[in-house]
């Protein structure tokens, strides 16, 4: 046997054992045994380099279980004097991937090293998020925030008066994104796609993509098998 959780369906080519060459063909409404619930929802932590110089991180806080269960990975940045973490928030452990909002969570990082939590940013099987400067380098109010969601593609956000906010930028419809990055290359933007799975043919063979941002929008540049 197999843990359950690394399966992400019933049938043989999701990867259950060649020693069982008749699973496959195995309804679900044959399966008998003990419903079991498994989740990804371990809390997340805020671990600080010791001040000793020996290298080691150690704990400082643990934010609300509530707060962070389901946190996928986490950007850092800075406004003011106040320092920030944006979790990605893909998997609440309960409810069916991608038919429930599952929000990303907005977290200060107070003076005594704890995690404070400021807002819960709706959005829905967030994998990363990633800063894009789309104006002078540094400038925080001119930085497009983007969530890169496995089951609804790229939406973007700002953030204003210590919150996050649905920006103006159009949403790049394209499920499966595994991650995004943005780089600025010949004085242009650009946000690096990377497609991991594609809903409508139940496939890994999809492209990625390369967008240019052109002063509203990041429009393709060019796919990549």
């Amino acid at each position: 046997w197999l843990p359950v959780w690394v399966r992400p369906c019933s049938l043989e080519k999701c990867g259950y054992p060649d020693a069982l060459p008749l699973w496959g063909n195995i309804r679900p409404n044959q399966m008998r045994g003990v419903t079991a619930r498994f989740t990804f929802t371990a809390p997340s932590r805020l671990y600080a380099l010791s001040q000793g110089g020996d290298g080691r991180a150690l704990l400082t806080a643990s934010a609300s279980t509530s707060s962070t269960t389901g946190f996928s990975s986490a950007i850092h940045f800075i406004s003011g004097a106040e320092s920030f973490l944006l979790a990605a928030g893909y998997w609440d452990g309960g409810s069916a991937r991608g038919a429930a909002g599952v929000d990303s969570v907005l977290l200060r990082v107070t003076v005594a090293t704890a995690l404070e939590e400021v807002q819960r940013v709706p959005t829905r099987s967030v994998l990363a998020w990633e800063k894009c400067e789309t104006g002078a380098e540094g400038h925080l109010a001119s930085t497009l925030f983007a969530a890169a969601s496995f089951t609804e593609g790229i939406s973007f956000f700002r953030f204003s008066g210590g919150m996050m906010h649905a920006a103006t930028t159009p949403t790049i419809n394209l499920p499966g994104v595994a991650g995004v990055a943005c780089y600025t290359h010949n004085a242009k933007l650009y946000l690096a796609v990377a497609r991991y799975f594609d809903p409508a043919t139940f496939s890994h063979d999809c492209e990625s993509e390369l967008r240019v941002w052109n002063g509203a929008a990041f429009v393709l540049a060019r796919k990549f098998p």
